[in-house]
């Protein structure tokens, strides 16, 4: 798991510092102060290879007619900003990272054909071991098209990105996961606050399907509201539990009050009993209210798991992280 993360020149950050992150990290903080921009550094600095580096990129940019805009990942959209990545896990492993493009002739070329250099410097303190990798990212939006947009092999993945738009194919891969497993009644019981009669999700012809008592046919999942999908779009990658890092955009977003209560609930029952570490942004702090009610009534034990990160512009110092625990939340809603 993460411990610690540096970001200097991505996206709107100059730099920041964020310590002491948890198992269970809520990112807030104002409009434009950069929590998501924290997600996507994190997707980046746990990418494994090209394809995954490449595959990250798409996902987090701004994709305007099929074609990424790389020059928005630096800061100032400006290419000599080189992007650096600093962090540390828990068993004082350090990974620094430094992305840059690729000068031909003296020149950066534009965006219809940069390349980019990758590399990586990893330093265990405990084996005294120094590692460096470096790699070629080459011009990312032919091999994108060369890749076909393939759909997310979540075989192939250690972290999961969860957009504030919700992605239909990526419920369907984490469903069919599920029932593989037959981990299928775990979900159900979690999505019994929606419909107490759901008695069986089913994958068909890539459209998903709820066996609903009572109702003689199949019922298609888009019939059901957002909400519900939204729902599955975070609960789906905890539960299937392949995943080191899940990282979550506006967790609240086209859920009420009594949706969110019980997705928490969730999400802090399963972390119980899995080794992965999950990161949400939230815009509404009435969400802290719930979360703080929840662990201090139903999961004092793992209380020391859940951080909250509030990201501040501070202007003349720069950006900055403050941590807080759920009983000392009254003093971030009193600084938002």
């Amino acid at each position: 798991m993460i411990k610690d993360l540096y970001i200097k020149n991505f996206r709107g950050f100059d730099s920041i510092k964020i310590d002491n992150l948890k198992k269970i990290n809520f990112l807030v903080g104002k409009n434009n102060s950069g929590k998501t921009s924290i997600l996507e550094s994190i997707m980046l600095i746990l990418s494994q290879s090209r394809i995954n580096i490449i595959e990250n990129i798409k996902n987090i940019s701004r994709i305007k007619e099929n074609k990424i805009e790389i020059k928005t990942l630096f800061y100032n959209f400006d290419y000599n900003n080189s992007i650096n990545f600093n962090y540390n896990k828990y068993d004082n492993t350090n990974y620094d990272i430094n992305i840059n493009p690729i000068l031909k002739d003296g020149k950066i070329f534009n965006d219809d054909n940069i390349e980019l250099n990758y590399s990586i410097i990893i330093t265990n303190e405990a084996s005294d071991s120094i590692e460096e990798k470096k790699l070629t990212i080459p011009n990312i939006n032919n091999t994108i098209y060369m890749m076909n947009r393939k759909n997310e092999n979540i075989d192939n993945k250690t972290e999961v990105y969860i957009p504030n738009i919700i992605e239909y194919q990526s419920i369907s891969n984490y469903l069919i996961e599920i029932i593989k497993n037959k981990n299928e009644q775990q979900l159900i019981e979690m999505l019994s606050f929606f419909n107490k009669d759901i008695k069986a999700v089913n994958v068909l012809k890539n459209d998903i399907y709820l066996n609903i008592e009572g109702i003689n046919e199949l019922v298609l999942l888009n019939l059901m509201g957002s909400g519900l999908k939204k729902y599955l779009s975070i609960i789906l990658p905890i539960i299937v539990n392949k995943f080191s890092t899940i990282l979550a955009d506006e967790m609240e977003n086209g859920l009420d009050k009594e949706s969110i209560r019980n997705l928490l609930k969730n999400i802090l029952k399963l972390s119980r009993n899995n080794d992965t570490q999950i990161f949400f942004t939230i815009e509404n702090l009435e969400i802290l209210k719930l979360l703080s009610e929840i662990v201090n009534e139903e999961f004092n034990d793992i209380k020391e798991t859940v951080n909250i990160i509030n990201i501040v512009n501070t202007g003349n110092e720069g950006f900055k992280s403050y941590n807080y625990n759920t009983d000392n939340l009254n003093e971030i809603t009193e600084s938002i």
